[in-house]
């Protein structure tokens, strides 16, 4: 197979992969809001799952009307992310949104060690002011620094104030040893 595919290979791909057992098309790998246009070409007939960085909200308007779940990241400032971290915050927010009126959307966070109440709340509060019924994944960083248990039920305790469903989740493809 050639890559990129192109929209008649994919959806063929799709096709001949697709069990009794599967149940969405996950988008994902570098950034799948990139490739909107394409993206909106393959009606597959399947339900489509993405993966987001966030950070693009008008790809994320293009495509909210073809997504069925919608995986939505954001980053902290600890995360060294970009210069202009409010800028980001709030591009991620606005996606968030925009995906959230048409799609199951969750929220994943990556805990750092050096994570605190204040760098999360902006985020946890933003999310509230969506909906306080999208799920928040908080998912501790798996390395060498491990944040602490206690600092993980801190951040849930607090997020959990705000928002309906809070949870904690690791890094199982590190764990697995995949990255």
């Amino acid at each position: 197979v050639i890559n990129p595919l192109n929209r008649d290979d994919a959806v063929e791909i799709i096709r001949r992969l697709w069990t009794p057992s599967t149940k969405h098309i996950s988008l994902t790998g570098g950034e799948p809001l990139i490739h909107a246009d394409f993206i909106k070409t393959l009606d597959p007939g399947y339900p489509l799952y993405l993966e987001t960085n966030s950070g693009l909200p008008e790809k994320a308007r293009e495509l909210k009307d073809v997504i069925s779940i919608s995986s939505c990241d954001i980053k902290l400032p600890e995360h060294h992310a970009t210069n202009n971290y409010s800028e980001l915050l709030k591009n991620e927010l606005e996606t968030i949104s925009i995906l959230n009126e048409t799609s199951e959307t969750f929220v994943k966070i990556v805990i750092l060690h050096e994570t605190t109440i204040e760098s999360i709340s902006p985020a946890v509060d933003g999310i509230a002011s969506i909906d306080e019924n999208i799920s928040l994944i908080l998912q501790p960083v798996t390395s060498n620094k491990v944040a602490p248990s206690r600092l993980l039920l801190e951040l849930m305790d607090f997020a959990g104030k705000k928002l309906k469903d809070v949870r904690a989740i690791p890094q199982t493809h590190k764990m697995m040893g995949l990255l």
